[in-house]
C-alpha cells in the first residue's frame, strides 16, 4: 500500500512538472498543455493554463468569464460526456503569432481520437489568445469550435 501511495505521489509530481514545462515554453506549447489537460480528465490540470481573468467560449451560446468559471465548466464536462473522449493534436495545424510583446494568438486543430485509434475529421478548431505572465505563457482567452456545417459556402 505504501509503495502504491509513493508511486502515485511520484507520478503526480512528474505530471505536474511536465505540465509546467509545457506552459513555460513558447505560446504554441499551450496546444500540448490544453490537450494533455483534456486527456487527463482532471479539471485541476486546466487551472495552470488559464489566467485568473480568462475568457472562454466553449459553445456558440456560452461565454465564461474568469478561470474559476472556465475550470468549473471543464470539470462538469469531464464528469459527463468528455470523460469518454481523447483529443489529439494535428501537429501541422499548430501555429502561433506574437501580435504584441507578450501577447500571441495560437491556432490548432484537435480532433477526437476514436476507440479504434482513428481521428475525427475535421478536428475541433481551437483559437487561444496567450499572454506571457512572469515568463510563462497562459491562456487569456480562447474558443473551441466543433466541426459542423459552414455558414458561408466555400
Amino acid at each position: 500500500m505504501k509503495t502504491f501511495a509513493l508511486f502515485t505521489l511520484l507520478a503526480a509530481s512528474i505530471a505536474a512538472a511536465q505540465a509546467e514545462d509545457r506552459v513555460a515554453a513558447g505560446p504554441e506549447s499551450l496546444s500540448d498543455g490544453f490537450v494533455a489537460a483534456w486527456n487527463s480528465h482532471d479539471a485541476k490540470e486546466f487551472e495552470q493554463l488559464f489566467t485568473t481573468d480568462a475568457y472562454w467560449v466553449p459553445t456558440v451560446d456560452s461565454r465564461l468569464d474568469g478561470r474559476a468559471a472556465v475550470v468549473a465548466d471543464l470539470d462538469r464536462a469531464h464528469r459527463s460526456w468528455a470523460r469518454h473522449t481523447t483529443l489529439a493534436i494535428d501537429r501541422v495545424s499548430v501555429t502561433s503569432r506574437e501580435i504584441a510583446p507578450g501577447v500571441a494568438v495560437v491556432l490548432f486543430h484537435a480532433p477526437f481520437r476514436q476507440t479504434d485509434g482513428t481521428l475525427t475529421s475535421p478536428g475541433n478548431a481551437v483559437m487561444l489568445v496567450a499572454v506571457k505572465e512572469d515568463s510563462t505563457w497562459r491562456i487569456a482567452s480562447g474558443q473551441i469550435t466543433k466541426p459542423g456545417e459552414t455558414v458561408t459556402p466555400r
